[in-house]
This record gives C-alpha cells, sequence and structure tokens, in this order.
C-alpha cells in the first residue's frame, strides 16, 4: 500500500509525513492507488478514507485504524506529520496482478 508521494510501501509521504502503521499489513483496503484517497486535516486533527467517516487523532497513533464507508481499512503513524497540512493523498497499491497459476500465488 502506497500513500501520497512514497517512493515504497512503507515511506512516510514527504508532503504531509504520514505513514503507514505497525499493523499496515493487517489492512482489508485492496485496490488501485488512483482509487482511493485520503482526506488529511492535521490542525483539526482528522484523517479521513474516501467516503468515509473522520476518524479523529491525538498525534502519538502508530497504529490509527482509518475506515471507508464499505468497512474498508487500513492502519496509519501520524506521529510524524506536519503541523499545518491540509490536503488529500491518494491511497493503493502502485501495479497490477500480471498472473495467477493455480497452485501458487506470484505476484508482481
Amino acid at each position: 500500500m502506497h500513500l501520497g508521494d512514497a517512493a515504497t510501501p512503507l515511506a512516510a509521504d514527504s508532503a504531509s509525513g504520514l505513514r503507514p502503521g505497525d499493523s499496515a499489513f493487517l489492512g482489508t483496503l485492496r485496490g488501485r492507488y488512483e482509487d482511493h484517497t485520503l482526506h488529511v486535516d492535521v490542525p483539526a486533527k482528522t484523517v479521513r478514507l474516501d467516503d468515509g467517516e473522520d476518524t479523529a487523532f491525538l498525534g502519538t497513533e502508530v497504529d490509527l485504524m482509518v475506515a471507508n464507508a464499505e468497512q474498508n481499512y487500513l492502519f496509519l503513524n501520524v506521529t510524524e506529520l506536519n503541523p499545518e497540512f491540509v490536503g488529500e493523498l491518494k491511497v493503493g497499491v502502485k501495479g497490477r496482478l500480471r498472473k495467477v497459476l493455480k497452485d501458487y500465488w506470484v505476484l508482481q
């Protein structure tokens, strides 16, 4: 799962400082990078995934769970946020499933 302009799935977005949480691998959000958006308002201390409800945070959470209206969720680390950031970040999987083998799963 990539957040914003992060080069790797576990890296932070450069503008917001938002990064995947410690339990990122347990999240249920799946989808292409262009299909999902995080709405982040650091001064108001809220984050929202797609059309879900705002999730409040204190700024000390390393595993903040954020869900969309379909109850797909992800975990975020909000400890290094830019205190003035207000904006939207794309979130999702960069790449595509190229081949499914019957006896093996190959993801590229």
